[in-house]
């Protein structure tokens, strides 16, 4: 019989793992279907298929902006990367369970599916669940990104749920003194079953638990990339980077405070060692993404006015690393914007809006001049470079783009940002082969008398996409 899309989708929904597991427990097919979930498991944790124009000699490089990670999925070394193994002692249909709720959810269904989730997480006593629930939400924040903030809001519920906790814990009354009991260790004495719950709350909760899981993840993270195609170093670089954003996200979530991100940049830029010169160019690149993720999606900075001096002394080590140590260009061009993103959230306390690109574009198309200047107003950088990106990006050329750029008359910042961008033209012309072009046109319709205009039209003219990358160091 043919089943539609939409009721296979019904059918999804409705599932009820449990009533269908004590159906399967006599039956046949009971191994078989754990045998399906496993399988599926391993499928689950790989990342997407490696697209096919990714083959060509022409798309070789790899993207600066990862939009288009894929994984091969026929290569067994790259399966369960990342991924803790359960106990072998876990009960297969908690993590059943866990699974069907996590993979309902979305941002239509979150609101339901959550509360259902969190009626059947009270139920469970399982003293493994916290090591379930890490490792199946963490490797959904890392494969499934689109729908992160909905699972550290998840996060969020469990560890301010009492009942899960009180759950894994025992309560024993000695001589009217209680204490609790955790995985063989007593902890007390309080003077009422409430306080000992409490304290317990305190120090076993899922808050602290899934932390220090992503902790260890991070400080287990491997930078070496010897003996790795490219395919490979690009999904090991993508799998660290992901995880690094992960913390920034839960940061900008106000879950957890800025010192962890602290400790997160000291270690990159290794100021928790003798010597900051063997620095790996994976870890700039995971500084500026953790920097920028940052600067371009907080709207106030007031909470970071304490660390003014900290990004002082930042940016000086930045600047020697730039000086003193020989890496690639792509990684000057993000040090050197780590710089100003560190310039910007010490010199503006409050950042007023953060500038959307499809709002943006939105408001080119509908020639809202007026609000367009009220933006660059606001962050006159930010706004520069972002109409630039859907100048290059749009198919067809956008005239309205080079009539603002003319109406707010800043050659300076103009030409700031497109020797920016064309010290890393080559990764942008992977994704965009004409982007090259599409600047030169945008100089030659903006009117002025930049002296390093004709230059950098030259360099552009003369950019070959099917160059390599063996000089960047130089």
């Amino acid at each position: 019989m043919h089943h539609s899309y939409s009721s296979y989708k019904n059918d999804l929904v409705s599932f009820d793992s449990e009533e269908y597991i004590k159906n399967l427990e006599n039956s046949i097919s009971y191994n078989l279907f754990f045998q399906f979930i496993e399988n599926y498991k391993e499928i689950e944790n790989e990342d997407f298929k490696k697209p096919i124009f990714s083959q060509t000699t022409k798309y070789k490089k790899i993207p600066n902006n990862y939009k288009f990670l894929k994984i091969n999925r026929d290569k067994d070394e790259n399966k369960n990367i990342w991924v803790f193994e359960n106990p072998k002692e876990e009960s297969s249909k908690i993590l059943i369970l866990i699974k069907t709720y996590l993979n309902k959810m979305s941002h239509e269904t979150y609101k339901k599916i959550s509360n259902d989730f969190m009626d059947e997480l009270i139920l469970i006593e399982n003293k493994n669940i916290f090591n379930i629930l890490s490792s199946e939400i963490l490797n959904k924040c890392l494969f499934d990104v689109k729908y992160r903030n909905l699972y550290i809001n998840l996060c969020h519920k469990i560890w301010t749920n009492k009942q899960i906790h009180s759950n894994l814990i025992n309560i024993i009354n000695i001589d009217n003194n209680y204490y609790w009991e955790y995985e063989s260790q007593k902890y007390g004495p309080f003077n009422s079953e409430i306080n000992a719950k409490n304290d317990s709350f305190n120090k076993i909760n899922f808050k602290r638990y899934f932390l220090n899981y992503i902790q260890s993840l991070y400080n287990n993270k491997d930078l070496s990339f010897d003996n790795l195609n490219e395919e490979e170093i690009y999904i090991k670089k993508k799998k660290i980077i992901l995880l690094v954003e992960l913390v920034g996200i839960i940061y900008l979530e106000k879950y957890i405070n800025f010192d962890i991100i602290n400790i997160i940049i000291i270690d990159l830029l290794h100021l928790n060692s003798d010597n900051f010169k063997i620095i790996e160019e994976i870890e700039i690149e995971i500084l500026y993404t953790l920097i920028k993720l940052l600067y371009t999606n907080k709207t106030s900075f007031n909470d970071l006015i304490e660390y003014n001096s900290i990004f002082n002394e930042y940016k000086k080590i930045i600047t020697q690393i730039i000086n003193n140590i020989k890496i690639s260009k792509r990684s000057i061009f993000f040090l050197n914007d780590i710089i100003m993103f560190l310039d910007n959230i010490s010199n503006n306390t409050v950042k007023k809006i953060n500038i959307d690109k499809k709002a943006l574009n939105e408001l080119i198309k509908m020639n809202n001049i007026k609000e367009l200047k009220n933006i660059y107003i606001n962050d006159n950088y930010d706004f520069m470079y972002k109409i630039i990106e859907i100048f290059i990006s749009q198919k067809n050329i956008n005239n309205m783009i080079i009539h603002i750029i003319s109406e707010i008359n800043n050659p300076k910042l103009f030409y700031t940002i497109i020797e920016k961008i064309t010290d890393n033209i080559d990764d942008i012309m992977l994704d965009i082969p004409d982007a090259n072009t599409k600047l030169i046109y945008l100089m030659n319709n903006i009117k002025d008398n930049y002296p390093k205009k004709a230059d950098i039209i030259n360099m552009l003219k003369n950019i070959n996409i099917d160059s390599s990358d063996s000089d960047d160091s130089d």
